[in-house]
């Protein structure tokens, strides 16, 4: 799951049409990352889901780190030729059913994805949390914050 951190302000600040243009330079740009097979697939507001079939755990978090990287680094383009800097945050579930955390339905895989994503935010915002599954320390996952791995 990847959101779009603090978006409400660049629809504030630029309008529904400045948000428009950054959801599709999003979805161009993270296309550029993902292979044929790879899906992406907008959610609702500025939420999407990638899926990346037959990717293990650590390639899944190196890609969506990288993917996350190149979301921060280049501000986008206005259709009114101004520009905003723009951050994701990306919470991870794996589907697979030898990783021992898998979900057995499409919506618990969306939850878990989801529930990543949330700590992500809570966790400062732009950067990758994988969902480690039922923990008694739901704050205690491994993060992905600036390519080095950390706990928060």
């Amino acid at each position: 799951m990847l959101d779009l951190d603090h978006f409400k302000r660049i629809n504030d600040q630029f309008g529904h049409a400045g948000g428009d243009a950054v959801l599709q330079e999003l979805v161009r740009r993270v296309r550029t990352r993902l292979r044929r097979e790879d899906l992406i697939g907008r959610l609702g507001g500025e939420e999407f889901a990638i899926l990346l079939p037959e990717t293990e755990i650590d390639g899944a978090l190196t890609a969506l780190d990288l993917i996350r990287d190149m979301i921060a680094e280049t501000p986008f383009l206005l259709p009114d030729g101004r520009q905003t800097p723009v951050t994701a945050s990306i919470g991870v579930a794996d589907l697979r059913a030898d990783s021992g955390f898998a979900a057995d339905t499409l919506e618990q895989l969306l939850k878990r994805a989801d529930d990543a994503l949330y700590a992500a935010k809570r966790g400062g915002r732009n950067r990758v949390i994988f969902d480690v599954g039922p923990s008694p320390f739901p704050t205690m996952v491994p993060k992905l914050d600036g390519g080095k791995a950390t706990e928060i």
